[in-house]
This record gives C-alpha cells, sequence and structure tokens, in this order.
C-alpha cells in the first residue's frame, strides 16, 4: 500500500498538472486553490501551450513566491492533452491530479483523495465536483445526483461507457477530475491522447479502466468547475466530435468483451447524433432553410435535441439578475461538502 507524507519530507504525493493556454484570467485562482492544499508535499507543474498573454509572466511571479510551483514552457500550440503529457513525462509525484487552469480546488481536496485512495486501493479516485457559470447564465450545480450523491463506488468500464453519451442522462462521469496512481500511469505507458481537443480526460480515464485500473468516487465535493464565456470543453462542434468518432473507431474490436458492445454502439450513435445537431444548429443559424430541413429529416433525433437550447434560454431568462445587481457575487453555499442553496445578490465583503 502507498505511504503518502505530510509532514515536510522531500517525498512528493502529489504532481497538480495545469495545463494552459492564455488563461491570465482565472490562472492565478487555480494555481492558489493548488497551493493552498492542507497536504504539503505537492508540486504543481504548469504546463503552457505557447500562450500569448501574460499568462506566462503570471505563472513565474508565482513561481518566485512558491518553490513547489513548475513551469514548462513550448513554443507550440498543440493542445490541453499534449501540455498535459509534458507534464507527465517530469511528474514526480505518486498521484497525479488535473487542475484545469480556469478551475478550483477545496482546501482539503487532495487530502481527502489520497486517503480513500490508501484505504481502498484505488488506482482512480474521483469526488463530484460543483460546476458554477462566471457570467451568471445558470445556477450552481452538483455534477452528482441520486446514488451517486450519497455513497463511495467503485466505477466499472461499463459504468464509465454507459454515462458518457452526448446529450445522455445522469451524471457524465467523464467530466470528474480524479487523481491517478502514477505508478500504474507509468506501468501501462498511456498518455493522454493528443487527436482530440474535448473529451481528452474521458478517453484517458477509459485507456486506464481497460488496463485494469480501479476506479473509486467519493461524493463529497472538492472540485469547481468553472464555466465561462472562454471556455471549450462545453462547445461541442461537428470538428471536435469527429476527432472523438475517429480515435473511438476500432474500440469494439480493440475490447471485444460482450458487455461493452452495446455500450460502445450506444456511444457511437450519441455521437453521431451530436454532430447532426451541431450541422442542424448551424443550418438554422446561417438560415439555409434547405440544408436545416434534410438534415431534419435524415436525423429526426437532432431535432429533438433542439429543446435544449431552448430549455437553457429559458433558465438564462429565469436566472438572469437585474441590472442594477448584476455585478454582484453569487454565493453557493455548502452544508457537509453538499450543495443546500445558493444566494444572489449578497454582500461582497468576504
Amino acid at each position: 500500500m502507498t505511504e503518502w507524507h505530510n509532514d515536510g519530507s522531500s517525498e512528493i504525493d502529489v504532481s497538480v498538472i495545469v495545463a494552459n493556454y492564455n488563461g491570465e484570467k482565472f490562472i492565478v485562482d487555480a494555481i492558489r486553490s493548488a497551493c493552498n492544499q492542507s497536504l504539503r508535499s505537492i508540486e504543481i507543474i504548469v504546463s503552457d501551450d505557447a500562450s500569448t498573454d501574460s499568462s506566462i509572466q503570471i505563472v513565474k511571479s508565482l513561481v518566485a513566491e512558491d518553490s513547489r510551483i513548475r513551469l514548462i514552457e513550448s513554443s507550440v500550440n498543440a493542445g490541453a492533452a499534449a501540455a498535459r503529457n509534458r507534464a507527465l513525462d517530469v511528474a514526480r509525484g505518486q498521484w497525479i491530479s488535473i487542475l484545469d487552469s480556469d478551475d478550483l480546488m477545496h482546501s482539503d481536496r487532495l487530502l481527502s483523495l489520497i486517503g480513500e485512495g490508501v484505504k481502498s486501493n484505488a488506482d482512480i479516485v474521483a469526488d463530484d465536483l460543483l460546476l458554477f457559470d462566471t457570467d451568471h447564465r445558470a445556477p450552481p450545480q452538483a455534477l452528482f445526483e441520486g446514488r451517486w450523491s450519497k455513497a463511495t463506488f467503485w466505477v466499472s468500464a461499463e459504468d464509465y461507457l454507459a454515462t458518457n453519451n452526448f446529450y445522455g442522462s445522469g451524471p457524465a462521469l467523464g467530466y470528474l477530475k480524479p487523481i491517478f496512481r502514477a505508478s500504474f500511469i507509468r506501468k501501462q505507458n498511456i498518455r493522454y491522447d493528443e487527436r482530440l481537443t474535448i473529451a481528452e480526460d474521458y478517453n484517458f480515464v477509459f485507456q486506464l479502466l481497460m488496463a485494469g485500473a480501479k476506479f473509486r468516487t467519493i461524493p463529497q465535493i472538492g472540485y469547481f468547475y468553472r464555466r465561462h464565456s472562454g471556455s471549450i470543453s462545453h462547445r461541442l462542434n461537428s470538428v471536435a466530435l469527429k476527432s472523438i468518432l475517429d480515435v473511438e473507431k476500432g474500440w469494439a474490436e480493440q475490447w471485444p468483451l460482450g458487455s461493452l458492445q452495446p455500450l460502445f454502439r450506444s456511444r457511437e450513435r450519441s455521437i453521431k447524433r451530436a454532430m447532426a445537431f451541431d450541422a442542424l444548429v448551424q443550418a438554422i443559424k446561417l438560415r439555409q432553410i434547405s440544408k436545416a430541413a434534410t438534415t431534419a429529416i435524415a436525423n429526426p433525433a437532432a431535432v429533438w435535441l433542439l429543446r435544449l437550447p431552448l430549455k437553457e434560454f429559458i433558465k438564462r431568462l429565469q436566472s438572469e439578475p437585474k441590472p442594477s445587481n448584476r455585478y454582484r457575487h453569487q454565493m453557493c453555499i455548502l452544508t457537509e461538502q453538499r450543495v443546500v442553496g445558493r444566494t444572489r445578490d449578497v454582500s461582497q465583503n468576504k
């Protein structure tokens, strides 16, 4: 069983990997949330992907404040997957944690996750995450619901596949930001697929599961997932979706286990449906009526997905703050690490 060290020793328990590309707006908050972990025996590796804004200078100033921060620079913009792989190659921690440059972590998060990993001998451990919208377009929302929010669970490859259909129901476990046992990654020589611009986390975790990794979830909320106008993770487009389809082509033959086959087919259908939906939405936006009609006839399931933008628009109208209050903070209250309420237009005093 892996030991861990929160006693100021030279051993590194966790390598926190932060892939960055032009993240000047939020990267300070992200890195400080890592620096402020109650687990002190960590390193923070910021892997920059040829940023053109001031984020590199910002990170360098933080390096001067905390020697646990390391900066890796690249002259080539190759995507988040490549940036993470560069960091994986030099990571020294016993565990790997992925933190997006616009997200945050609870101060006890890594201590909690490692504790569960050591206790259960898991190779992957994930907690619940809270999605919050900096632009106030939607209220904060936890990812887990139902049974997932009430107890710890082992996640099989079948569970993972079943919960990751595009526009599917239930918690999309591919959104989670787990910690990974570094020795397992090294032994299996698994890396992020650099052909992907979205769903690279899902792909990475699935590969680990198929290599025999043991995946554990805990219901506590420890990761804070920021949505904002500059986010790319929730932008589905046909090009990115086609890349996912191409990367996952052949998985059914590579892993012929009978229990996986219907799940592979279901996910493939969901990707194709999402591609048709994107084409339909783009045709409608461009007022290409003939193309929209052709797409709708060929893909009736994509038409049904039009309810989602309408539903989201109505929710935004309902949650839009009054103009006089739009710059005030939004507070989300957690009790026993679960979301129990939220307050709008609260005082800005911390």
